[in-house]
């Protein structure tokens, strides 16, 4: 008995607890124009994520193509960062061109998993647009979204290795207790060549980082 939004609305709350502090979660809701519910907002802040969201309107019809480019514009420049978005969605859509979104997504270095929820779906479009740009599909009755979010978010969280150039700079100070050691293997060092990726880590207690 509970509606497709109403499901959306449950499995977002539910996986941002999922989301490292640092993170950034930010939600458009569509029908015929995207509306940005939520810019990007630190996950921490969970209360004013939460009302963001319980705001949301129900809508119309559905341009899915214009909210996927609002979502590309909303991230900015590429980086360094782990950039997704998760589409909520029966894919049924008045202009939404799989090609030309693939390749505005793949320009922008931005990865896309789709939720198909509702009786009518164009599964044809959403799995094509997960597949094509480094996501999983996901095709689920209203009362499984919360789980399917869940999952996916801890999916994306466990992606240690991260892809893509990368722009590396030497810098003046360090931490640890390297000391003068530290500052002299980057003397002289004013650029590097960019990297093709990093892999994610934690300095174990003792270690210097340089």
């Amino acid at each position: 008995g509970e509606t497709k939004q109403m499901a959306a609305m449950r499995g977002v709350e539910a996986a941002i607890r999922e989301l490292n502090p640092d993170d950034e979660v930010g939600v458009i809701s569509f029908d015929s124009e995207p509306t940005w519910v939520l810019p990007f907002t630190p996950a921490s802040r969970t209360v004013v994520i939460d009302q963001a969201i319980a705001g949301i309107p129900e809508g119309g019809g559905t341009d899915l193509g214009a909210a996927i480019m609002e979502g590309i514009r909303g991230f900015g420049e590429p980086g360094p960062t782990k950039r997704h978005i998760i589409l909520l969605s029966d894919g049924l859509s008045s202009s939404a061109d799989l090609v030309s979104l693939s390749a505005a997504l793949q320009a922008t270095g931005i990865s896309l998993s789709s939720v198909a929820i509702g009786s009518h779906v164009d599964e044809s479009l959403l799995s094509g647009l997960a597949a094509a740009n480094g996501g999983m599909y996901y095709r689920v009755e209203a009362d499984k979204v919360p789980r399917i979010l869940d999952q996916e978010t801890l999916r994306l969280t466990r992606e240690l290795i991260q892809t893509g150039p990368v722009a590396a700079e030497a810098a003046a100070g360090l931490s640890g207790t390297a000391g003068a050691a530290g500052a002299a293997i980057v003397a002289g060092l004013s650029s590097a060549p960019p990297l093709g990726g990093y892999l994610l880590t934690k300095a174990k207690p003792l270690a210097s980082v340089w």
